[in-house]
Formats: structure tokens, C-alpha cells, sequence
């Protein structure tokens, strides 16, 4: 299988989840009943323990709603 992939290092990216626990510890937003995290403040080691229990979310997606985040948590 080949696969390309297109990396813009400027984009945002979020990761969207349904368990508050999953990042806790992070700048934490809620949005309808989802939770999102940047993915900047996820560790590598974090973000891929955790990422089956994600949808990394991005571009028009998240500029429809980043703007609705309500923060739930901390740093």
C-alpha cells in the first residue's frame, strides 16, 4: 500500500472524545456533548495511548466550531 501524506505544520488540530478522563490533566473544551483537546498539548507517548479513543478533527470542521469551545479544564 502507498500512502502520501501531507503535513501543515500551521494547521490546527484537535483531538475530539467522548471520556473527560482521557486528558484531564489538559486545556480541556467542551462543545455538544464532545470534549476536544489541542493536539500540541498532548504528548506523543499520551497521544498515541489514547488515539483509537479519538477523532483528530481539523480545518473547516474545526473553524465551524472552535469558536463555541466552552473550557472545561485546566492548564
Amino acid at each position: 500500500m502507498d500512502l502520501k501524506v501531507v503535513v501543515h505544520e500551521d494547521a490546527d488540530l484537535f483531538l475530539k472524545f467522548s471520556d473527560y478522563f482521557l486528558f484531564d490533566k489538559k486545556k480541556v473544551y467542551f462543545f455538544e456533548g464532545e470534549y476536544y483537546v489541542d493536539i500540541d498539548d498532548v504528548g506523543d507517548k499520551e497521544f498515541l495511548e489514547n488515539l483509537e479513543f479519538c477523532k483528530i478533527i481539523y480545518g473547516e470542521e474545526l473553524s465551524d466550531i472552535k469558536g463555541n469551545f466552552k473550557k472545561v479544564c485546566c492548564s
